[in-house]
């Protein structure tokens, strides 16, 4: 795990449920059964095959592979299968990794499926953490998403103090606009639907 100090602190984080090896092996597959079906010598490969191998390709790049918790500077990314969610530390209020991560604003509840536990390492965490004395995990004991929850909150805890400080006396209770974004994964979304629609349209006319 990265430093939280100096120049590691502007490095972008990346952390994901561990999918990523299944999905490459994933990708392989598709890419050998088109090569084989296009060296075949007896020419029985359908058409529409290609763009379905591409759609497939498309899916479990999606699911396994791009979903992730990315952690930068001042703020959050949830990165999903379709969409990403961009969320300011400052504005989290609470946080929480458990199959996945859930993260609490005052406009609402924000979920991202690129990282999380088990149900079995949560139970452990729990016990671990309880028997501390300053309640927070030792790295040796804890899993992976305990130290990344911890991580989470320290910088969410450090930017609302921070912002609190820039705030002072200027403080008059107005309201500020929320900075939580999403941005739709157009790439996915674009081929997986060109690709589908090739597939449907060569089935039928092959």
């Amino acid at each position: 795990m990265q430093s939280e100090g100096g120049e590691e602190a502007r490095k972008p984080q990346r952390f994901r449920a561990g999918g990523v090896t299944v999905g490459v092996l994933g990708l392989v597959v598709v890419a050998v059964v088109l090569v084989v079906g296009t060296v075949d010598d007896r020419g029985d490969f359908p058409a529409w095959a290609y763009p379905c191998g591409l759609a497939v390709a498309v899916v479990i790049w999606a699911v396994m592979i791009r979903p992730a918790l990315v952690l930068g500077e001042d703020e959050m990314e949830l990165r999903n299968v379709f969409h990403s969610r961009w969320i300011p530390y400052a504005e989290v209020v609470e946080v929480r990794v458990a199959q996945v991560t859930i993260v609490h604003t005052e406009d609402g509840r924000y979920v991202g499926s690129g990282f999380g536990r088990s149900r079995t390492a949560i139970r452990r965490d729990g016990k671990h953490v309880a028997g501390t004395t300053d309640g927070r995990p030792r790295a040796e004991k804890v899993s992976a998403g305990q130290l990344v929850e911890d991580l989470l909150q320290r910088r969410v805890r450090a930017a609302q103090e921070q912002q609190t400080l820039a705030a002072g006396a200027d403080v008059d209770g107005t309201p500020t606009a929320s900075r939580v974004r999403r941005v739709w994964s157009w790439p996915v979304l674009v081929l997986l639907a060109v690709s589908v629609a090739a597939t449907v349209v060569l089935a039928l006319v092959g």
